[in-house]
């Protein structure tokens, strides 16, 4: 008997920002209040009179501090650095009171310190002074990440044994990423087979989406293309995002709205304010709810300088801060949906699992008439299989704004479990496998 777990599909205004995480970086802070007294601790020390409180640790160092170099040779580690301030806040000094043993984190440490640190100095009773310090240690770690599938004509140039256990991976692009051990560095791709010349020939699946592609254009293929390169750290994939948010679909313009705009999003320069005011625009007229959140700051803070282009944004904006009545409710139960016997039957036979994320619109009579494959189980068959039965078979009511149905944009993740082939039951063949539904 097969196995179906399901559940509601959760409400989405817009997509995330994709970005490419580097590496994490723990600043410790002081967590006790000002009225307590300070104590030495291996992660907090202070001078014996005084002391600071660090207002913003979380904006002192992020993962894109991490130095290139650094990343490339694996370098990580743990350092101490002591921070001195003047009696208004700011920052004197900042000093490596012991060392992750790599000079260039040890001074990209002090380097951020300086440049961002916010600090309030603690006074102590009757001990006035003029020179504030306190010890904070930092943590630089490189993440474990999953093994890369290879596209494009990149290949892996070698791996090496990292720091705490890690396989470090370098590729022909210049990327570097660190693996659990034991594990290899490339990814196996699911294949599709296509007719060609009377021949059966096997693609991975961005090779099989630039080929419909090229066929027929359609910018549905360039959104799945463009997604899969992106989640795989391959800034190729925002040129096929261009071409999609061209073609009309709106989630591609709205991605691209928010990355051209928000620095904290992307790991490499894509930083285009200037750029920003026509994807944000575009997003709105083809029907994406959030889409222009990241210009009227800029607008605010150059109002000479506006164009007409980035005032129309904002008036868009505002018109996009519609009130929902009540959101759309799916009416179908996620196993009536995608049941375990749409599993294609070549897939679940080869064991070819995985996950796939859609995002759907739901129309104002309650059915979905777009879906687009936002996170892809690398597998075609798997992929469009969501899509097709979301539009056959889901039913919702309609979302009402202002008192009137409309449109609204949904999630849904599925997780494809393949089985085995069983004996036949009541003359039915069935399939032990697993299709689980999951809210977002």
């Amino acid at each position: 008997m097969a196995f179906v777990n399901s559940a509601s599909s959760s409400g989405e205004r817009g997509l995330m920002s994709p970005y490419l995480k580097l590496a994490s970086i723990e600043l410790t802070e002081n967590q006790k209040s000002i009225s307590q007294k300070s104590t030495t601790s291996d992660l907090n020390t202070y001078s014996s009179q005084t002391s600071l409180e660090i207002l913003n640790p979380s904006d002192i160092i992020s993962s894109y501090d991490y130095p290139i170099e650094s990343i490339i040779d694996g370098q990580e580690g743990f350092v101490l650095a002591k921070i001195t301030s003047d009696s208004s806040g700011k920052i004197l000094n900042c000093q490596i009171t012991a060392s992750s043993g790599f000079p260039l984190l040890d001074k990209q440490t002090c380097t951020s310190i300086s440049a961002r640190a916010h600090v309030r100095p603690i006074f102590p009773p009757n001990e006035p002074n003029n020179q504030f310090s306190v010890t904070r240690r930092v943590r630089w770690s490189l993440p474990v990440t999953a093994p890369r599938p290879l596209f494009l004509g990149v290949t892996l140039v070698g791996s090496t044994a990292g720091s705490e256990g890690k396989v470090r991976c370098r590729f022909t692009d210049g990327v570097t990423l660190f693996v659990s051990p034991g594990t290899s560095c490339i990814m196996q791709l699911p294949t599709q087979e296509v007719e060609k010349g009377g021949r059966s020939l096997q693609l991975n699946i961005v090779d099989y989406y630039k080929k419909l592609y090229e066929f027929d254009k359609r910018p549905e293929y360039a959104f799945n293309i463009a997604m899969i390169l992106i989640a795989n750290s391959y800034t190729q994939g925002f040129d096929y995002l261009l071409k999609a948010s061209d073609g009309g679909i709106g989630q591609a313009s709205y991605l691209m709205c928010s990355i051209y705009t928000d620095t904290k999003s992307v790991s490499f320069d894509l930083y285009q304010p200037r750029a920003a005011p026509k994807r944000c625009i575009m997003a709105h007229e083809q029907g994406i709810d959030d889409g222009i959140t990241f210009i009227d700051h800029y607008v605010a803070a150059n109002p000479a300088i506006a164009t007409d282009e980035e005032k129309r944004s904002i008036a868009a904006r505002k018109q996009l801060l519609r009130a929902y009545t009540a959101d759309a409710v799916m009416l179908v139960r996620g196993d009536q949906i995608v049941r375990p016997d749409d599993y294609p039957m070549r897939e679940n036979k080869r064991q070819i699992q995985g996950r796939t994320v859609v995002t759907f619109r739901v129309g104002d009579t309650g059915r979905v008439d777009d879906c687009l494959v936002v996170e892809s189980s690398l597998s075609y068959a798997l992929d469009q299989t969501v899509c097709r039965r979301f539009r056959e078979a889901a039913s919702f009511t309609p979302a009402v704004v202002h008192g009137r149905p409309s449109p609204v944009w949904h999630r849904q993740a599925v997780n494809w479990r393949a089985g085995v082939r069983q004996n036949p039951v009541g003359g039915i063949f069935g399939a032990v496998l697993g299709v689980l539904l999951g809210a977002l």
